[in-house]
């Protein structure tokens, strides 16, 4: 029972951190201004997000690997539109 517990934790947070970037995304398309935000700190997220889906494949964690492939995804997303509407 405990174990079920902590997956759906573990499930609710890798959903928290792939959604926690949708507002910022909506606010940049929005406005068409990424003044403020850091390509390389998101970008670098980008790395190692995909080092964790990397590891979660050698590891066959397939619930870490499309959690994190999912917020890199949104991660990646939110880096282009940094590029496309820096000021």
């Amino acid at each position: 029972m405990e174990k079920e517990i902590v997956t759906i934790f573990f499930l609710l947070g890798l959903v928290l951190n792939s959604a926690i970037l949708i507002p910022q995304i909506v606010k940049v398309v929005k406005t068409k201004d990424s003044q403020g935000l850091s390509g390389v700190t998101f970008l670098g997220f980008c790395v190692l997000q995909f080092i964790v889906v990397l590891h979660a494949y050698f590891h066959h964690d397939v619930i870490l690997m499309v959690g994190m492939f999912v917020a890199m995804f949104t991660t990646g997303l939110l880096v282009f539109l940094i590029m496309i509407y820096k000021p």
